[in-house]
């Protein structure tokens, strides 16, 4: 059994711009929730909430941390669809 990914008898070039097109969502996906909290930042701030300071910053953390953590599972899920690695264990 290789090592080498494989994609249905597809190249490694393939492989290479499935993985370049993760890489660009996830780096996407944490732009725009770090858009989205500049713009609730820049609009009111979070003290009318009662967040502050190390509370806010951890949240903030938090939140990016949980949403890279889904997406790369996510992807690694459609990785290993896509891969017929899955198959090969039945």
């Amino acid at each position: 059994m290789s090592a080498e990914p494989h994609f249905e008898g597809r190249g490694v070039s393939d492989y290479l711009t499935v993985m370049a097109r993760v890489v660009w969502f996830v780096l996407g996906t944490v732009g725009m929730i770090a858009a989205l909290l500049l713009v609730a930042w820049a609009a009111n701030g979070f003290e009318p909430i009662g967040l502050h300071g190390n509370f806010l910053i951890a949240l903030i953390l938090g939140s990016v941390g949980a949403s890279a953590l889904a997406i790369a599972l996510m992807g690694l899920v459609f990785y290993s669809h896509r891969s017929g690695r899955d198959e090969n264990d039945r």
